[in-house]
């Protein structure tokens, strides 16, 4: 009875951190999301001159960063490829792993599914897959 108990409390457990895990995109989602594309100058690093980053920066709400950093990369994938949620999702892996967001400086969501989308989500789905 215990083990049974134990079995069904990890059950809803498991899908709790999933919902609350995907509920970020009740309240950031491509219609609402606020960005920002930030430089960040050039940078001496190891020995050598870094160039300058351009830094995605979305805003958000208190308690998102610790929801958005413990996503599982089958939910990112899932977020990436629903129409709803795919520019919001993308944005917020930019800022996660600071890839540089140059190319997201005044971008539609329109010319972003229609020019770079596939490239994007062919990255993150790598990207993702390698970096469990």
């Amino acid at each position: 009875m215990l083990r049974l108990s134990l079995f069904f409390l990890s059950i809803i457990y498991y899908l709790e951190a999933k919902c609350q895990h995907l509920e970020i995109f009740n309240h950031i989602n491509n219609n609402n999301i606020s960005y920002g594309v930030w430089i960040v100058g050039p940078q001496y690093k190891n020995g050598k001159m870094m160039g300058a980053l351009y830094q995605v920066r979305v805003e958000k709400q208190t308690g998102d960063s610790g929801l958005i950093a413990n996503m599982k990369s089958n939910e990112w994938i899932s977020a990436l490829k629903n129409p709803e949620t795919d520019w919001a999702a993308n944005l917020l892996l930019y800022e996660l792993y600071r890839k540089t967001g140059f190319i997201l400086s005044d971008m539609k969501p329109d010319i972003w599914r229609e020019k770079f989308k596939n490239e994007d989500l062919e990255f993150w789905i790598s990207f993702l897959k390698n970096n469990k």
